[in-house]
């Protein structure tokens, strides 16, 4: 199964917003409607998916730029995506708190694609739009299904809220790298 650059992204979107209701309603409240070990997992994997995700960018747009006509067309693209390159090194260089500088830099790359994939954009970019979706990484598509997969496997119960889940989601959201 090969995921487009769309149906990624759109997951991604996705998950963006279910992160921005769950920092909308009470973290207890949230937490005490799943079972405790899925809570604190579930979140872990997220994070871990959202850094996996982040790192997974830099060599789709690397083997985008190294396939980019070599034309003055396209050189404002290739501008934008070695900026995007540098950020990408920015990241994986730079001590951080991990979940920020994945999200930023995801939010990033949302931001890059998205001009290339409007109806209305020019030639060069659905040029662009074409090599980013015929980018081939099993191991993204992997990490896809196994968050999908993971994301759905999380039932709901009555328990209360662990102390500990809460400590570990915690830990995970400072986590440095």
């Amino acid at each position: 199964m090969t995921v487009s650059l769309k149906t990624w992204k759109m997951k991604f979107i996705l998950l963006i917003l279910s992160l921005a209701a769950l920092s909308q309603v009470s973290l207890a409240g949230v937490l005490g409607r799943f079972k405790r070990g899925n809570t604190a997992e579930g979140f872990e994997f997220t994070v871990n998916f959202l850094k996996n995700l982040a790192e997974a960018t830099g060599p789709l747009v690397k083997s985008v730029v190294e396939q980019i006509p070599k034309t003055e067309a396209y050189s404002t693209y290739k501008a934008e995506l070695d900026e995007y390159m540098t950020s990408y090194e920015e990241y994986k260089t730079k001590k951080g708190m991990c979940f920020q500088k994945s999200m930023t830099l995801l939010e990033k790359f949302i931001t890059l694609t998205d001009k290339y994939e409007k109806e209305d954009a020019p030639a060069e970019a659905k040029k662009v739009d074409e090599l980013f979706n015929s980018y081939d990484n099993q191991k993204l598509e992997k990490e896809i299904e196994r968050f999908v997969e993971k994301m759905e496997s999380m039932e709901k119960d009555s328990s209360e809220e662990d102390e500990m889940d809460g400590v570990r989601i915690v830990s995970k959201m400072l986590e440095i790298c």
